[in-house]
């Protein structure tokens, strides 16, 4: 663990946030309530997505720790190569804190061993996050299939659906979409359209015209608006014309700072949120997906060669 790993610090303005979005839950609560008839039924999907990105910022601020002190544990389980590890070893500060940097281990969660304490850890998430609310049953449900795929069997959650198509169906669609990113990230740099796909093409040893496929789908079933291909053109424009960046590294520190420094509840800090989401977005698709791994990543999930 290096110095700098520490847990984010929760001030006053953090915990007026947290104030602010429980009175917005309780207002979405009241507002949807099947009770005031047919008015209660006015954007009641949307409003329901917003409760839940509300319970997932709020979880954000106050139970990070909490996943991460959990997922620490497992992968010191894993480590280990034993069975149990001592409650010591299990609430040692370092299972959260490695999480915070940007030195997490390389080999985290990358063999059997570590699969199955991964598989553990969400379990255990699940278990203990709203257990007894919502549909009946769903979180219960994916945490027994994860314990049972640590035996070998495959519950019916778990079972995948499309055997029919060639190759690793879902891991061609998100290399697809990450090329697709990878061109609006060029066109951040100053390429041109035609010319960043072009290069994508070559780099992912497919067709022009496969790239310009890919776009096409991608943003018909999973970027409508093209906010988050928007979002890449943004952030690479801000990180490839800084000169206070000698590196990624540094980008990302300050896309986090950023971050941390804005206030959700405020206009104002709206620009500085968006900016640091698109900053972050560019480096973490260079992180995924590098550019020079594409091809043979496309290549190892069954893609057809030009």
């Amino acid at each position: 663990m290096t110095d700098n790993q520490k847990r984010p610090i929760l001030d006053e303005n953090k915990i007026k946030q947290c104030h602010e979005i429980i009175d917005d839950l309780v207002k979405l609560y009241q507002d949807t309530d099947p009770a005031h008839g047919n008015k209660s039924e006015i954007d009641k999907k949307d409003k329901a997505h917003q409760a839940l990105n509300k319970v997932g910022l709020l979880s954000g601020i106050l139970t990070e720790w909490a996943e991460n002190q959990i997922f620490g544990s497992c992968y010191r389980l894993a480590k280990s190569g034993k069975t149990t590890i001592s409650a010591n070893e299990s609430n040692l500060h370092d299972n959260e804190l490695m999480w915070y940097g940007n030195d997490i281990p390389e080999d985290a969660f990358s063999n059997e061993s570590h699969l199955v304490c991964e598989r553990v850890a969400i379990a255990n998430i699940l278990h203990n996050t709203f257990n007894k609310y919502g549909r009946m049953g769903w979180r219960l449900s994916l945490e027994q299939s994860l314990y049972a795929l640590n035996e070998g069997q495959v519950d019916w959650l778990l079972e995948p659906i499309k055997t029919n198509k060639k190759g690793n169906a879902f891991d061609l669609d998100e290399l697809k979409w990450a090329a697709v990113k990878h061109v609006y990230k060029l066109m951040g740099e100053g390429w041109k359209k035609t010319a960043a796909r072009q290069k994508i093409a070559e780099e992912c040893n497919v067709k022009f015209e496969a790239v310009k496929k890919w776009e096409q789908d991608c943003i018909k079933n999973r970027d409508s608006d093209k906010s988050t291909l928007n979002s890449l053109i943004t952030g690479s424009q801000f990180i490839f014309h800084s000169k206070e960046f000698k590196c990624n590294k540094e980008a990302y520190q300050f896309a986090l700072e950023l971050r941390q420094s804005c206030d959700p509840s405020n206009p104002e800090d709206k620009n500085g949120l968006w900016l640091s989401y698109c900053m972050i977005s560019c480096l973490k698709l260079e992180e995924e997906y590098p550019l020079k791994d594409m091809k043979s990543s496309l290549t190892e999930a069954g893609i057809r060669s030009k």
